[in-house]
Formats: C-alpha cells, sequence, structure tokens
C-alpha cells in the first residue's frame, strides 16, 4: 500500500513539474521589420562574422571576420546593390548575385523569417530558423548555418 502511495504522489508530482515547465517556456519572438543582429556565417569551409542590418530599403552587411575582410560593406536591394570598402564604392545589379552567395542566402531567409516563415525555401534551399527559449538564435539554409547574436531594433533587444 505504501508503495502505492508513493508511486501516485510521485506521478502526481511529475505531472505538476511538466505542466509549470511548460507554461514557463516562452513564445518564439519573432523578428521585427527593421533591426540589427552580429552573425558568424558558416558554409564549408567559408567562415565570416558579419554585422547585418535590415531597413525599408535594403539590407547593410559590414563584415567584421575573418580579418581580410573586416570592414567590407554591402548594401543589398531587389534593384541595385553595392559593395565597398572605406571611401570606395562598387555598384552592380542585384541579380547579379550569385543566388548561393552565404550572404544572399542569409539575408533572403531571414526575410522570409521577417514575413513570418520560419521554414521554407530560397534559392532552392530549405531554410529554417531555430529558437533557444523562445527567442531567435540560428538561421539553417541548406548546408549554411548562420548563428545568432542579440537583435536590436527601434524599441527592444531581443537577446539569445
Amino acid at each position: 500500500m505504501t508503495k502505492t502511495r508513493v508511486m501516485i504522489i510521485s506521478a502526481a508530482a511529475a505531472l505538476v513539474l511538466a505542466a509549470c515547465a511548460k507554461a514557463e517556456e516562452k513564445p518564439p519572438e519573432k523578428l521585427p521589420e527593421q533591426f540589427t543582429v552580429n552573425a558568424v556565417i558558416r558554409d564549408g569551409d567559408f567562415e565570416a562574422e558579419a554585422e547585418l542590418t535590415r531597413a525599408p530599403e535594403g539590407w547593410q552587411v559590414i563584415m567584421s571576420a575573418p580579418e581580410t575582410v573586416e570592414g567590407l560593406r554591402f548594401e543589398l536591394t531587389d534593384i541595385e546593390s553595392s559593395v565597398g570598402l572605406g571611401e570606395l564604392n562598387y555598384p552592380f545589379a542585384a541579380e547579379t548575385m550569385p543566388a548561393c552567395s552565404p550572404l544572399l542566402l542569409t539575408v533572403k531567409a531571414l526575410d522570409g523569417c521577417v514575413r513570418g516563415s520560419d521554414t521554407g525555401i530560397v534559392s532552392g534551399q530549405d531554410y529554417r530558423l531555430t529558437y533557444n527559449d523562445g527567442v531567435p538564435s540560428v538561421l539553417s539554409v541548406g548546408s549554411l548555418t548562420a548563428r545568432l547574436g542579440e537583435i536590436c531594433c527601434e524599441d527592444k533587444v531581443i537577446v539569445s
């Protein structure tokens, strides 16, 4: 009889704790329309760190690592884009950027996430945004992964 009581009490305690754990989970944070995030982007041998800023007119990507591309700046829009370093700036038609570019894959997948699709297809590759405690933390696009840092926008900071 005592063993039965202990088993019933243990089962009830487990159910209560499981219900509390579910109740405390944070709902996923939706990516805002405009934000800035630092990301570590990896795809095979390619690895880079960049600050990505999404604005109404498009994306600005500023590379911070590796050292060979530090300070390199991309302005990406649907029509005309540019790449620059310091005072130098080279405009180019957006459609000339390779569809498999890690930067282009990252920003296009993040655009999909902003529109409310945490999974989808971009440039023929599946993408998925995963969360850590309700906060966007890793974006996967095919073999590419982008580990996201703090997401900063006008009125709040979303910390991963």
